[in-house]
């Protein structure tokens, strides 16, 4: 089965749909560094990038993620890229989706 390197792509110019009207955002990932293992993805999730979150947090976790080796393919750094690319695009969305009670 074949596939391609996700990181190698994110520093390339998305061309299409945008978050916001005209907002154009690029990842650049480390290609070097430590790796994170997956009970250390969890808890920066659970921590940070949960239910209960806050924006201080979120960039916590970013800060914590942009600091990791994501451009090998192991699940330990692909878990990592999507719960960075989570909280990314979490800091992005300003509104609050409230909740349902």
């Amino acid at each position: 089965m074949g596939g391609f390197n996700l990181p190698r792509y994110l520093g390339e110019p998305w061309v299409g749909p945008r978050l916001d009207d005209g907002l154009i955002v690029t990842l650049k990932l480390r290609d070097n560094g430590p790796l994170m293992s997956i009970d250390e993805v969890r808890r920066v999730n659970w921590e940070y990038v949960g239910i209960l979150r806050s924006g201080e947090g979120l960039r916590k976790a970013v800060d914590l993620y942009e600091r990791v080796n994501m451009a090998v393919s192991t699940r330990e750094s692909n878990a990592a890229l999507v719960s960075y690319l989570t909280a990314y695009a979490a800091l992005l969305r300003t509104e609050s989706r409230g909740n349902s009670l």
